[in-house]
């Protein structure tokens, strides 16, 4: 897990990419882009759970218990 570009250039292909960013600190929509690169290079994005905003939610504003990831979709890429 990264946030360093180096460190994720050097990585090898992750097995999941599990988006986490939340409903807060969004700059200049660069979560739309970041999510639409990733799907366009063939990437499934997962979250741990989607905020009513339709964001991925944050690991901090969640229970302990989490037991399984969701599939982060399209739609709720175009509609953040």
């Amino acid at each position: 897990m990264s946030t360093d570009p180096k460190q994720l250039k050097s990585a090898s292909d992750p097995e999941r990419i599990v988006l986490a960013w939340g409903e807060k600190h969004l700059i200049k929509q660069r979560n739309k882009m970041v999510a639409r690169d990733l799907l366009s290079k063939g990437h499934d994005l997962y979250c741990l759970g989607i905020a009513e905003s339709g964001h991925p939610r944050h690991p901090s504003r969640m229970s302990h218990s989490l037991e399984s990831l969701q599939i982060y979709q399209r739609k709720e890429i175009a509609g953040s």
